[in-house]
């Protein structure tokens, strides 16, 4: 095993690279969309976006520091920041759903912004004061456990336990909520366009929870092999970046998205002309 353990971390990297560079084509793809429109929507959208990017090339230049060398605390506290990156991004997608989608007062919009970033400011203090052994990581008695996960001898995950939790709850609120919304608009719209990019978010979240999913499958069990958590890794980063696609298609409905829908499919066409020349 130790043979190809080195093999696997860099396989680990330039992946996470590949998978980066795919998002960041979103992220521009988004950035072009809002320098046309320039609208809040789009901004909003963007942004959501811009910071899962950030995210995204955090956790690649993590994986980077740690199998080419030791910085100290520099890789935890980066892979902390990745971590929790995407949570505000999903706060920007719950601002912008409530602009079309969801029908969330000023109230309940507030309330919930206000309640899922004091997890998010919790969770974080948490992990660096953790990260730095201001508080114990591994003390039993302790309501939460600092745990490592090691797919390779020399890449690290961190996580905290019931910090998780936390973590998901309002992802799950957050995401359950579009997709039961969205998937209910779909059925009740006419509109091919319209019901082609609700479902299209519907699923895009779906996907998006099935990435999720994955991560405890990945890192929860302990793998006798690096490469079981290898090929679950892929499938999460692939699900995501589906989802990703999946979202951007149906949130901004792009003008060639719209006329490949306007489009008659060669069977339509086929059937048309048969059925002129049979007349």
């Amino acid at each position: 095993m130790a043979l190809i353990e080195p093999g696997i971390t860099w396989t680990y990297v330039v992946l996470s690279w590949l998978t980066t560079t795919f998002t960041i084509g979103l992220v521009g793809a988004l950035f072009n969309n809002f320098l046309r429109k320039k609208t809040t929507g789009t901004l909003i959208l963007f942004s959501s976006y811009f910071i899962i990017g950030i995210s995204a090339v955090l956790g690649a230049l993590v994986y980077t520091l740690q199998a080419i060398g030791d910085f100290g605390k520099m890789p935890s506290i980066l892979q902390t920041i990745s971590t929790l990156a995407p949570q505000i991004g999903l706060l920007l997608i719950y601002i912008f759903a409530c602009r079309h989608i969801l029908k969330d007062n000023e109230v309940v919009k507030a309330v919930t912004l206000m309640i899922i970033s004091f997890i998010l400011g919790f969770v974080f203090t948490i992990y660096i004061l953790a990260v730095y052994g201001i508080i114990p990581q591994t003390n039993p008695d302790a309501w939460f456990t600092l745990s490592t996960n090691n797919p390779t001898q020399d890449l690290e995950n961190i996580s905290i336990s019931i910090l998780a939790v936390l973590l998901i709850a309002p992802q799950l609120y957050i995401n359950l909520r579009i997709y039961i919304r969205a998937f209910i608009l779909s059925r009740r719209t006419d509109k091919e366009i319209r019901k082609r990019g609700l479902l299209l978010i519907a699923w895009g979240l779906v996907i998006y929870m099935f990435a999720g999913f994955i991560i405890s499958m990945e890192i929860a069990i302990p793998w006798e092999t690096s490469i079981i958590p290898l090929v679950f890794w892929i499938i999460r980063k692939l699900a995501f970046i589906t989802s990703y696609v999946f979202l951007y298609l149906g949130w901004i409905m792009p003008d060639w998205f719209r006329r490949r829908i306007r489009s008659k499919t060669w069977f339509e066409m086929r059937y048309k002309e048969v059925s002129r020349f049979v007349q």
